[in-house]
């Protein structure tokens, strides 16, 4: 990996996103975190109003640029310049780094296969959990990005095997988009990340961030297995998606009788246990008051804007590592 320092590099983004136009989409991502989600946010210093994010392609180069950050990919070349605008610096990997750390994330994120039920103990049997998916047109519109749009819904649900929601506890991922005419500009940038994971070498796409967020977040291979689903649907479209919210809501597990007598006598809780129990006890009274469920992230992408050319935008210079 090489990186690079230089005054010169403040123009490589000024002008590398418009100069690379067959195609440009402009879009703002907001992302709101709640549950047991809320420390992610106090990470990443999530931006309240969104960030907005930039996306250009001109032949076989493409810029996605969010906030001051952004990536540069040129196919021809096989090279990837991670770019810091507000650092005025880049870092070039080529292919092969870039291949080898996706490999490894994607590795990282499986996990392998995985039960698909939580590990019992000598006194309970292990819980297993199933979904189920609900999907189709709402028959709402809407206008985004300067065309006219119907709304299309995907509901995932997870619960124990043989146990409503409600008394089992689970998860409920919703996914709303709405769903505008077939763009050109959309089947460019789709066609350029098909060659990128070809030049990869990938197998499967590249995980987008709102699906790394629902498998780290949930940890159940039902909701990732109806995950998948749910992104072989959205594939299907016949339409440019120009709004997407995407919600991971859960439900805990109403407290056992059992426990709250536990909990009754302090002699037989430990300090730890009894942390845990007002945790649980917590966490059910914010899902009662929010209609049995606890928001733990939504994300939202609406397009602002779509052109289909760079006419009157200045020219890319050429960017060769120095």
């Amino acid at each position: 990996m090489k990186r690079y320092s230089a005054l010169v590099l403040v123009s490589l983004l000024v002008i590398a996103l418009p100069a690379f136009a067959e195609g440009s989409i402009e879009s703002r991502v907001t992302v709101e975190f709640g549950g047991g989600a809320k420390i992610i946010k106090r990470m990443t210093g999530t931006a309240k109003d969104g960030v907005i994010h930039r996306t250009a392609i001109q032949n076989r180069r493409m810029m996605e640029l969010a906030g001051t950050r952004g990536t540069l990919i040129d196919l021809d070349k096989e090279l990837q310049f991670d770019v810091q605008q507000s650092k005025q610096r880049y870092q070039v990997r080529s292919f092969v780094e870039v291949k080898d750390q996706l490999h490894l994330m994607q590795g990282v994120f499986d996990g392998g296969e995985g039960p698909t039920s939580m590990a019992g103990t000598d006194e309970a049997p292990p819980i297993k959990y199933v979904s189920t998916l609900e999907s189709g047109p709402t028959g709402a519109t809407a206008k985004h990005g300067g065309y006219e749009t119907t709304e299309y819904r995907w509901v995932v649900t997870v619960h124990q095997d043989g146990m409503t929601l409600e008394d089992g506890g689970g998860a409920v991922l919703t996914a709303t988009i709405m769903v505008g005419p077939k763009l050109k500009v959309f089947d460019e940038f789709q066609r350029f990340r098909q060659d990128y994971m070809q030049a990869l070498e990938l197998d499967q796409p590249i995980r987008e961030t709102d699906q790394k967020l629902t498998e780290i977040l949930a940890g159940s291979p039902a909701l990732r297995n109806a995950m998948t689903r749910y992104y072989e649907d959205r594939g299907k479209l016949n339409g440019a998606p120009l709004r997407t919210e995407l919600m991971l809501e859960t439900v805990p597990l109403p407290l056992s009788e059992e426990e709250t007598a536990k909990n009754a006598d302090a002699g037989m809780l430990s300090k730890i246990g009894k942390k845990l129990f007002k945790k649980r006890q917590r966490e059910r009274e914010e899902a009662l008051a929010n209609g049995g469920r606890i928001l733990q992230f939504k994300t939202v992408n609406e397009v602002l804007s779509v052109s289909s050319s760079s006419q009157g935008l200045t020219r890319l210079r050429d960017y060769e590592a120095r």
